[in-house]
Formats: C-alpha cells, structure tokens, sequence
C-alpha cells in the first residue's frame, strides 16, 4: 500500500512537472518543438487519467495485482539470497 501511494504522489508531481513545462512553452519562457508539446499535453490528460483512477478505494482486481507483484518480488528477492 506504501508503494501505491507513493506511485500517487509520483504521478502528482509529474502532472505538476508536465503542466509547468506546457505553460513555460506557451509563455515564451522556454520552447518546446512542437511533436514535444503535443506529446506533453497529451501526457498530462493521461497522468490525470490514472490519478482520477487512483482516488477511490482500490478494486479487487488492484489489490490481487499488488500482492502477486509482492509475492514474486519475494521469490527473486529469495532466489537473490
């Protein structure tokens, strides 16, 4: 669960990040070629998409993919040893 809401957070601060970058363009401030604008923009939606995603409770189908990514983090961590 640490690591959901850290992934929450990294996502906040990429949306932040992206959306300074969009506005410094759009300002002058610093340019972006246009194919990298387009592409900042439409990250940006997609970032909020999945933030919008990961505001309610998690799903069933969420909680059994984080504990199978624990278990087999587990088993290479153990084979590691």
């Amino acid at each position: 669960m640490a690591n959901y809401e850290r992934r929450r957070e990294q996502l906040e601060n990429l949306v932040a990040e992206t959306k300074e970058k969009v506005a410094d363009h759009e300002q002058g401030r610093s340019l972006l070629e246009d194919e990298e604008h387009a592409l900042l923009r439409k990250r940006i939606g997609l970032y909020e998409k999945k933030l919008k995603t990961m505001e309610g409770p998690m799903n069933e189908r969420e909680v059994d993919r984080l504990v199978e990514r624990m278990k087999m983090r587990a088993e290479r961590h153990h084979m590691e040893l």
